[in-house]
């Protein structure tokens, strides 16, 4: 690579935020947060960026089949602070900054991409399984 690149990684919030059940996934997904890390720091004096988006859960052929389930719904739709769900798109809106000059001055960065869902608080197993009672308040 030449003086001055960008490499720019794919990663997942659960990189940055465990999730249930999620161990060996987490793991690698961190990995790849330190392996951002390294790559910047060792590349850094060329001029060599290196980021990482940690994307949300995105509405792809991996998620589809689960998209509709109650408990996926709370925490992966309720749990988002946006009224909308996150798309291809916005992920590469965020490469695209990291690589080009605009996002030139960041370097060794882990991006969330989820719309404020780290920012929520974590749910039991048993709260997000849990039936709803209706109350008439």
């Amino acid at each position: 690579m030449t003086n001055g690149g960008s490499i720019v990684n794919i990663g997942s919030i659960f990189g940055l935020i465990a999730g249930l059940e999620g161990g060996v996934y987490s793991v690698v997904k961190a990995g790849l947060v330190g392996l951002t890390q390294s790559v910047a720091t060792e590349f850094g004096p060329r001029g060599i960026r290196c980021n990482l988006v940690a994307p949300g859960i995105i509405r792809t052929a991996m998620t589809e089949v689960h998209w509709h389930a109650d408990a996926f719904r709370r925490v992966n739709q309720e749990l988002t602070r946006f009224n909308r769900d996150g798309t291809v798109d916005d992920i590469a809106n965020a490469v695209h900054f990291l690589a080009s000059a605009e996002g030139s001055y960041v370097n060794s960065q882990a991006l969330a991409l989820d719309g404020g869902w780290s920012a929520t608080k974590y749910l039991c197993r048993e709260a997000i399984v849990a039936k709803r009672v209706e109350t008439n308040a």
